[in-house]
């Protein structure tokens, strides 16, 4: 769990998201898992699942921050909102085009 912002890197202006997550009244249970999550996006690398670039830990706040890789047209819980808002369907094409992905 935890809050995703879009983010900018001040040394050359790129965007990118950022997953902050409160790990201070987590058990050592919920931690370790969030250390293995780290561990694995750290170690994917494959063109659908969002890029690993980073992450700080701000231990005097409790937070970890996880930098990725900004998707700009979002995921697809949101293309699913945004269509049903509109009263659209996705195309059955459509759908096993994002389903491949």
């Amino acid at each position: 769990f935890g809050s995703v912002w879009k983010i900018r890197r001040l040394e050359d202006g790129l965007f990118f998201a950022c997953k902050s997550v409160v790990y201070s009244g987590m058990d050592q249970q919920h931690k370790e898992q969030l250390v293995t999550e780290v561990n694995v996006m750290r170690d994917l690398q494959h063109p659908h699942i969002v890029r690993y670039i980073d992450r700080h830990v701000d231990k005097k706040n409790g937070t970890l921050h996880i930098i990725l890789e900004l998707c700009q047209g979002g995921d697809l819980a949101k293309k699913i909102r945004d269509r049903k808002r509109q009263g659209r369907l996705f195309s059955e094409e459509r759908i096993w085009q994002l389903l491949r992905e």
